[in-house]
């Protein structure tokens, strides 16, 4: 088909109509990534994330997985996110800017809360009575999905810091993001105009540029590095059966050079037993091996099943019974 001999209305009609196709894609795309995640599937491929994997074996660039990933947790928790995705009344961009929205307001209520709760104490011990500042209120997401439908990026923005002015929540300032050009970093921040322009004018600079270089030479003159070592305190070894002592730990460690003996990676490292406590594994070296949390999930999946473990790695409040227990119980029933 040639594209150039389209009329204006036919033009405009087959884009209309593979943005909807688009849209029904992405939607899709964030099923499976959900279910992916449920599965811990990206550990089979040696990632350490789900956000890992949407980068190495997807093909995604950073903020595209950060986006969908956003998205995929979003609607996870709350239902009818991928149907409005799918009609394109929700974009990637603001699903993934109420999921960091929500994460922080659920981060300042919870500091709010103890604040409050430290305050009451006190005041019963003093015999006195106080009453919060600052109004606890509940967020409701569902509400805000519906206040960022059919809104640019820039519209979904201003509407969330409506709704944290709204509740009382003092959100973060923006971090400076950065990019890095060889030697050379690239900034952007955010500052007063007034305080910029008092001090161009106290400075006698106009290029913000020569501005920052010269305040950061002023203070890396005025500071130095100041390094303090802790002494490491060694705990005693634990008299609990499932407990590794701190030379075994420290030899897995050594020879798995401090990464994941699946996926490399070096955050979230557990020591993990080749076959499991349940299963009649012991506590030697030879058993033991270093994995990072997924990793170490994904094997349990594997050596116990998903229906065994989801209670315990896809819910939030983990089981108080012991994983050994369950599956003894489990195994007892199926004979």
């Amino acid at each position: 088909m040639n594209i150039r001999s389209l009329s204006d209305k036919q033009l405009h009609l087959n884009l209309l109509t593979l943005k909807s196709k688009e849209s029904h894609i992405v939607a899709k795309i964030i099923s499976h990534l959900e279910e992916v995640y449920r599965r811990r599937l990206f550990a089979h491929h040696k990632c350490s994330s789900i956000y890992d994997y949407c980068i190495r074996i997807l093909g995604y660039s950073n903020g595209e997985a950060h986006r969908k990933v956003s998205t995929c947790k979003l609607a996870s928790h709350y239902k009818g996110v991928k149907e409005s995705i799918a009609s394109g009344e929700l974009s990637l961009s603001n699903a993934a800017s109420v999921q960091v929205f929500l994460n922080q307001s659920k981060k300042l209520q919870n500091k709010t809360q103890l604040g409050d709760s430290a305050t009451r104490s006190s005041d019963a011990f003093l015999n006195t009575s106080s009453s919060s500042s600052v109004a606890n209120r509940e967020l409701n997401p569902r509400s805000i999905i519906e206040r960022v439908k059919n809104k640019s990026t820039r519209e979904c923005e201003i509407e969330l810091e409506k709704i944290a002015s709204e509740n009382h929540l003092k959100r973060p300032e923006k971090k400076p993001s950065k990019r890095n050009y060889g030697d050379k970093t690239l900034l952007r921040v955010y500052l007063d105009c007034d305080k910029l322009r008092l001090l161009k004018s106290r400075l006698n600079i106009n290029c913000e540029q020569e501005l920052f270089e010269s305040l950061m030479e002023e203070k890396l003159k005025a500071t130095e590095p100041q390094t303090e070592i802790k002494p490491r305190v060694r705990k005693q070894p634990s008299k609990k059966p499932r407990s590794i002592s701190p030379s075994k730990r420290a030899t897995v460690f050594k020879r798995a050079q401090r990464k994941c003996e699946n996926c490399n990676s070096k955050y979230h490292l557990q020591i993990d037993h080749k076959i499991t406590v349940a299963q009649g594994g012991s506590n030697a070296v030879e058993n033991l091996r270093v994995l990072c949390r997924s990793c170490n999930q994904r094997a349990a999946i594997d050596q116990l099943g998903l229906t065994t473990m989801s209670p315990f790695i896809n819910n939030k409040h983990i089981p108080s019974k012991s994983l050994s227990r369950r599956v003894q119980k489990s195994q007892i029933k199926d004979q």
